[in-house]
């Protein structure tokens, strides 16, 4: 806990100043009436870093997925019903003039029991969230020595 007015991270109390309660520490809790000291909280919970990995479809997807419509000896149109898609797409997408989204690509997976979809570690690291030390009162005003 970090007093309110200047950043400070001694012991805290817990201070009326011009109708604020506020944590402040000893230094600080002159400017205000003390009301009593300050309980301590519980801790914050931090997200854990975990690598950041991207979904990305094979590069010869449209290889594949000709192969694997013939050997199940469907025609475009009769395939392309069963995915959901007009027939000129599939054609597309075999073709290789057509990359699908995500959804399609997956449902192709689950049709075909091919593995279009893979994932790779995205080279950084996600964000991360800790406890940060924040902004205080202090950082915004001056104070004036008597």
């Amino acid at each position: 806990m970090n007093c309110d007015m200047c950043g400070r991270n001694p012991q805290q109390f817990k201070a009326a100043v011009e109708g604020s309660t506020m944590l402040l520490c000893q230094a600080c809790a002159k400017f205000g009436k003390v009301i009593g000291r300050a309980t301590q909280p519980a801790p914050e919970k931090v997200k854990i870093e975990k690598p950041e990995t991207i979904e990305i479809i094979v590069a010869d997807f449209h290889k594949l997925i000709r192969e694997k419509r013939e050997a199940l000896k469907e025609n475009h149109e009769a395939f392309a019903a069963r995915l959901g898609i007009k027939s000129s797409i599939l054609h597309k997408i075999e073709a290789g003039h057509f990359t699908p989204d995500m959804e399609t690509a997956k449902r192709l997976e689950k049709i075909l029991g091919l593995r279009l979809v893979t994932t790779e570690d995205a080279g950084g690291k996600a964000p991360v969230f800790k406890q940060a030390e924040g902004m205080t009162l202090g950082d915004f005003i001056k104070v004036k020595k008597r």
